[in-house]
């Protein structure tokens, strides 16, 4: 039997931030952030220092494929965790 080869889902959710529902900005969930000196433009997963360097395999997982991000709609942080709907909707399919 081959080995499979490991894979990363990280998910997020769209929506203005509200301390109470999850993490600032939204984007923080697919390795996005604020640039550095703003607090409203976002620096994509792929120039951020972390990608760039490789530091701990995200740019790898996502040069082979093996890094999927999702980001949905009306998803709360919490809800990744919690709901049922969300996991075998969303989460599910790439562990299959």
């Amino acid at each position: 039997m081959e080995k499979e080869e490991p894979r990363f889902l990280v998910g997020s959710f769209e929506r203005d931030f509200d301390s109470r529902l999850g993490l600032e900005p939204w984007q923080t969930g697919i390795f996005g952030f604020y640039k550095s000196g703003s607090a409203t433009d976002i620096l994509p997963m792929e120039k951020q220092e972390l990608y760039l360097k490789d530091a701990f395999g995200l740019r790898t997982l996502h040069e082979t494929g093996r890094l999927h991000l999702k980001a949905v709609p009306g998803v709360e942080h919490g809800q990744w965790l919690t709901s049922e709907k969300i996991f075998k909707s969303h989460v599910l399919p790439h562990l299959a």
